[in-house]
């Protein structure tokens, strides 16, 4: 990863950075472990993850992509030579607390539990100083916001194209749109895989033009349209179909699909949306930090 880790301080300054479990052990980069400092007569050097000044200033450095899902602080300090002493470690100029999940940071620290409706409902009654009982709806809302982002990428591999059909219905939780399908592959009675479809570039109406055809063979395109999935030329005999499509959520907010990645950004969002129904000061915070994390979390993912 890159930058994760950040303080705000001149660039005149060269810093380094240390990260340190809730035990207060700190993290060896090259033995891949958290440890007690100085063991093996090991020095601040051992220890130091680089950081980079930039204009603006503002010091970045990049978190271990080694270091497990867990609750840590970073602690930043001044390197008073070329390379990091222990001396420098006497006072820190800086602190992060932050959450890592083993692939991006979150300042929001959190359980690296799996997100469930009761952590939500512990998060939002804590943030917004309430004692609601019944989130359901509001997570219903934010799961359904997040699956139109195109991020629950699935495979359906249940359908069978015959020599009678020229397509296949969108699988039943897929988003009803025309660019829910990522990519289609078919595979013959031979094991023979037909693994690289493309999709009509002209569109809708380029397949009305081809489809007059009576002529069927190997599909070698296909373009999707109300909710169906149609191939070019029509099938010459039965195909096993592999699709790979984005998935609508489902709206039991007792079955949540999103992986522990998402949960600030659902945190963040059913925080909102209670915070809307009742008219909570709050509500324009938490719906900046809602917006703000389901972007970044939009790049991240697709």
């Amino acid at each position: 990863m890159a930058g994760e880790l950040k303080l705000n301080w001149p660039i005149t300054d060269t810093l380094f950075t240390c990260v340190f479990n809730t035990a207060g052990k700190i993290w060896y980069p090259t033995g891949q472990a958290f440890e007690t400092f100085g063991i093996s007569s090991r020095t601040a050097s051992n220890y130091a993850i680089v950081m980079t000044g930039y204009t603006g200033g503002i010091q970045l450095g990049d978190m271990d992509t080694n270091i497990p899902a867990g609750n840590y602080i970073a602690l930043f300090y001044i390197r008073s030579t070329s390379t990091p002493l222990d001396a420098d470690m006497a006072d820190s100029v800086g602190k992060q607390d932050l959450y890592w999940t083993g692939s991006i940071v979150s300042t929001e620290i959190v359980s690296a539990s799996p997100i469930t409706k009761a952590s939500i409902l512990t998060f939002v009654n804590s943030r917004l100083n309430r004692s609601e009982t019944d989130i359901d709806e509001s997570i219903k809302i934010v799961l359904g916001d997040l699956s139109a982002l195109k991020t629950l990428l699935v495979e359906d591999t249940s359908q069978s194209l015959t020599i009678s059909d020229n397509y296949l219905p969108y699988p039943s939780d897929a988003l009803m749109d025309d660019h829910s399908i990522k990519s289609v592959k078919l595979t013959d009675s031979s094991d023979y895989v037909i693994d690289a479809l493309k999709v009509i570039e002209d569109g809708w109406p380029e397949y009305l033009i081809l489809s007059r055809t009576t002529e069927r063979s190997v599909p070698q395109q296909y373009i999707t349209n109300a909710n169906r999935i149609y191939f070019d030329p029509a099938p010459n005999g039965t195909y096993a179909a592999s699709i790979w499509y984005f998935k609508r959520h489902s709206e039991d907010p007792d079955d949540i699909d999103f992986d522990i990645d998402w949960k600030n950004t659902i945190y963040f969002g059913v925080t909102a949306e209670v915070a809307l129904h009742r008219k909570v000061p709050a509500l324009e915070m938490w719906t900046a930090r809602y917006e703000r994390e389901k972007q970044r979390m939009k790049l991240i993912k697709q």
